[in-house]
């Protein structure tokens, strides 16, 4: 993990290239990182301000749903801290926008762009709507949000020492709203409380 990552200008949502559904592959780069610098680091990327949003440092060791439950928060944590990318990655979201959680731009984030993974957890007890939002230092590269891409990538970002979903009803679905807007994504989510919605939020650096 480089520390001292710079940012760097080369690379853009706006330079994301389009990609269909038929070239998607399944990594196969196995690069499992290490654990998030500690809460107040000035290390780049990281959480600039939340709103009904609980950081978690150190990350939890369970994301599967019906683990972190709550009817108030989401949860947030970092899985990786700044490196360029192994391979071509594929994302659900790289443009700004309001969408909802059952659609994919597929988009590709260049291998070698240098990127840092955050995860966000939402897990209701209950039926009902959860708010939240995260702004980062740096500009978010795209949004995993969907099953295949997220579970294909979490060789790539996943951390030792989590264990992760691995089965249906644990993704953003069309019934949520979501939203990304520079450095911020924020979500609309609606789910009942055998549920849980999870995302992976790349962020440039």
């Amino acid at each position: 993990m480089d520390e001292s990552c710079e940012p760097d200008n080369s690379f853009g949502r706006r330079d994301v290239l389009k990609a269909s559904a038929a070239v998607w592959m399944a990594p196969t780069i196995i690069s499992i990182a290490q654990g998030p610098p500690a809460t107040g680091s000035t290390i780049r990327p990281y959480i600039v301000s939340s709103q009904n949003v609980q950081v978690l440092d150190p990350p939890p060791p369970s994301i599967v749903r019906n683990v972190m439950e709550s009817d108030s928060v989401s949860f947030v944590f970092q899985e990786t801290t700044c490196a360029p990318t192994t391979q071509d990655v594929v994302v659900n979201r790289a443009t700004d926008g309001l969408f909802l959680g059952n659609t994919s731009e597929n988009a590709i984030i260049p291998a070698g762009t240098p990127v840092a993974s955050f995860i966000v957890v939402v897990d209701r007890a209950t039926n009902g709507v959860t708010l939240g939002s995260v702004t980062f230092s740096d500009p978010i590269a795209g949004l995993i949000y969907l099953k295949p891409q997220f579970d294909a990538t979490t060789p790539l970002f996943g951390l030792a020492g989590t264990t992760y979903p691995n089965h249906n009803g644990t993704y953003f679905e069309g019934n949520d709203g979501l939203t990304l807007a520079g450095e911020t994504f924020a979500w609309d989510a609606f789910m009942g409380g055998q549920w849980a919605d999870v995302a992976r939020v790349l962020v440039e650096c």
